[in-house]
């Protein structure tokens, strides 16, 4: 949900990439894990790195039912819940160890766009299963193939919290996953270079801030579609709801925003999650020690035209409202009010030391919390 200015007018007048700081050479910039995976970039049939998936050339007649099997399990000795790339994401940090075992089972099947898992795990139901598809949606913003709308757990028939299988789907085939990724990474990479020199937190989430606002248009045409509509989105709309289409098409709506927001933050070692209510979303982040809420959306404000002789509807780009960066939780329930619905805690973001406007003193900027 975007925040807009109405006017009518009569006439015609909007992983982890590791960076290495400081004088460090550019090549020093690694690609994300995922990058490289044959399991995302390859059909099954090329897969002959891939120790899970043997050469289907040397797979016979007698043991495809095995292999079969074997792709479609992670086991618990493939699973480190201590070493992985889920440490310190906002929804994985608050789990039990048991969630996070069955967490990191479910994001591997992920990351590699398995369609499918075995699943003989009994310590997640499929209540809980439910909620962990949800979290890896909010903590991995790179998995832009991935939603949890269409992801579920199929139950064993005789206990319908004992799941047998999770059925897994994506917005994305390997082969337009892989075509995307080799777009996005040289466009995340040139900005991470661009920003290497800043050293505090608030300095690096602000420049994200602005990046993001100064490249990116909200869509309001493809605004209305409801989280459950990817079925039905052809690709370009898709792409305002992921990272895809504010570091590509320059375009998107407010999951876009905090997605490709959180990312850049967490590549750059700031802890960023992703927080809904009322149709809309926007980021929670930690600078400098403290908590505070981050609407980029709200940041990018739109003016919106109504022309009287047409009924065309224009909207127009109004600049960067630095109001919704780094605000208080009192300050954020002015606007909005979360349904987070995981089981987990939202900090309380009492400090205001990073606040653009606490930091700023004398600044003209608009504060839309100054009279409040």
């Amino acid at each position: 949900m975007k925040k807009q200015k109405k006017y009518f007018v009569i006439l015609l007048t909007g992983i982890y990439i590791m960076v290495v700081c400081g004088c460090g050479k550019a090549e020093e910039i690694q690609k994300p894990v995922y990058y490289d995976q044959n399991v995302i970039v390859q059909a099954t049939d090329n897969m002959e790195k891939s120790k899970e998936y043997p050469n289907s050339a040397e797979v016979t007649a007698q043991n495809t039912e095995q292999i079969e099997e074997q792709k479609n399990y992670i086991s618990d000795s493939e699973i480190n819940i201590d070493k992985t790339p889920s440490a310190g994401r906002f929804c994985y940090s608050q789990m039990t160890a048991s969630q996070k075992k069955c967490y990191e089972k479910i994001r591997k099947a992920v990351e590699q766009q398995r369609t499918q898992l075995d699943w003989n795990d009994s310590c997640c139901s499929i209540t809980t299963i439910d909620t962990i598809l949800m979290c890896i949606t909010y903590d991995y913003p790179e998995y832009f193939w991935y939603s949890d709308e269409y992801c579920y757990a199929q139950s064993d028939g005789k206990n319908t919290e004992v799941a047998n299988k999770i059925i897994l789907k994506y917005e994305y085939t390997k082969d337009e996953v892989y075509e995307l990724t080799e777009r996005i990474y040289p466009v995340v990479q040139e900005y991470l270079r661009s920003v290497r020199h800043l050293k505090s937190d608030y300095e690096k989430a602000l420049a994200g801030y602005e990046y993001i606002i100064n490249n990116t248009v909200y869509d309001n045409f493809r605004a209305n579609y409801g989280y459950g509509s990817f079925g039905e989105m052809d690709k370009e709309t898709m792409s305002c709801w992921n990272i895809s289409g504010v570091f590509l098409n320059h375009s998107a709506i407010c999951r876009g925003y905090v997605q490709a927001y959180q990312y850049l933050m967490n590549l750059q070692g700031i802890k960023c999650g992703y927080v809904y209510g009322e149709n809309h979303c926007w980021n929670i982040m930690q600078l400098d020690g403290d908590w505070y809420y981050t609407d980029v959306t709200w940041g990018d404000p739109v003016l919106e035209i109504t022309h009287r002789d047409t009924g065309w509807v224009e909207y127009v780009q109004q600049g960067i409202d630095y109001s919704y960066f780094a605000m208080t939780t009192e300050q954020l329930l002015q606007i909005h009010t979360p349904d987070f619905g995981l089981n987990l805690q939202l900090p309380e973001c009492t400090a205001t030391k990073d606040n653009y406007f606490v930091r700023n003193p004398n600044t003209d900027k608009f504060n839309a919390f100054a009279f409040s």
